[in-house]
């Protein structure tokens, strides 16, 4: 038996479980007439169980999701709201562990970030997964926590595009992270696209050359801006995953260009961009598709989660890749703000 049938039928016995199991999942079987036990086997049944639409989570309380028999520590956390209304989820320590903070770890043992030196995250905390996600990767590597800055995405996103008060709070940022750069020798960045564009304006030459390592946070990065930090910040390595708050992170992998997916608990499968019964459209290697992604933890199932991306995925031994990640572009446009 597979690692991942053994996974899901371990997942399925808690979710599923009459009495004890998750209220969404025992009431979205019974709604398609489901025997999930008989007729839910396998990933490639999953699509029996439905489309998990954002809309969907944000009207079911998260505490429906989660089994009656849990019992434990939960984590809250909620999506950024970039496409709505925002999303809350729930991790055990452990599942946080190893959506965000393990797969980082890895990338840092095969070369690909730095392992030492003290860490300024200039990001959003409170409820976004990524901020305790940045307290934990800077701990697990320096030894300590990082720097922090004040930051609302969320007001920013209130704010109109281009305006003088969007400009305003975006400085508001930049003066934060400024003052810590002036009283601490900071090597590492956590920081997102547009205040990354902004600090490379403003810091100094001699402490952008100091920077060894920029992780990216929360948004997608267009090939311009790359060429023009890779200028600003000579001595840096830097590091982008692919994920999102409600599931986990995925990192690059030394051996290939894309993102390295062999996580265990999340299973990502791609469907074909349009069409009818796409959920059962499951294509194989080397074609490009709709990301659709499965995460399968004690705490929280999340079942046929379409993704805003479509990627093309490769296949090297045992090992699976997502390649040429890009909007989907049949998706509208979503003003983006600063995270």
């Amino acid at each position: 038996m597979s690692k991942e049938k053994k996974l899901w039928q371990k997942i399925r016995s808690i979710h599923f479980h009459p009495t004890k199991g998750s209220r969404f999942w025992i009431e979205r079987a019974k709604s398609l007439s489901l025997d999930v036990f008989q007729e839910v086997n396998d990933i490639e049944d999953f699509w029996k169980l439905g489309e998990l639409s954002l809309d969907t989570l944000r009207s079911v309380p998260p505490d429906d999701f989660l089994p009656y028999s849990f019992q434990g520590e939960k984590m809250p956390f909620e999506s950024a709201g970039t496409s709505g209304e925002p999303v809350m989820t729930y991790f055990t320590p452990q599942e946080f562990e190893m959506g965000f903070v393990t797969p980082f770890l890895k990338a840092v043992k095969e070369g690909l970030f730095p392992s030492q030196g003290a860490w300024l995250y200039v990001g959003p905390s409170g409820p976004h997964a990524v901020g305790h996600a940045a307290t934990l990767c800077s701990l697990a590597t320096s030894g300590q926590r990082p720097f922090t800055v004040d930051f609302d995405p969320r007001w920013a996103k209130k704010l109109p595009e281009g305006s003088v008060s969007a400009q305003r709070y975006l400085q508001h940022i930049c003066e934060q992270a400024l003052a810590v750069s002036h009283k601490v020798n900071i090597s590492i960045l956590f920081i997102t696209p547009p205040v990354l564009d902004e600090l490379a304006k403003q810091w100094s030459p001699e402490f952008r050359h100091k920077i060894q390592g920029i992780q990216i946070a929360g948004m997608g990065v267009e090939e311009s801006q790359w060429l023009s930090w890779k200028e600003s910040f000579p001595h840096a390595q830097f590091l982008i995953g692919y994920g999102n708050s409600l599931a986990g992170v995925f990192y690059p992998c030394a051996k290939q260009k894309g993102y390295w997916i062999n996580q265990g608990r999340l299973y990502v499968q791609l469907i074909s961009l349009e069409g009818e019964n796409r959920l059962q459209n499951i294509l194989t290697a080397g074609h490009t598709g709709q990301v659709l992604l499965h995460r399968l933890d004690e705490s929280m199932l999340y079942i046929n989660l379409c993704e805003r991306d479509q990627a093309v995925m490769l296949q090297e031994q045992d090992d699976i890749f997502l390649t040429n990640v890009a909007p989907v572009t049949t998706i509208r446009h979503i003003r983006k703000g600063l995270y």
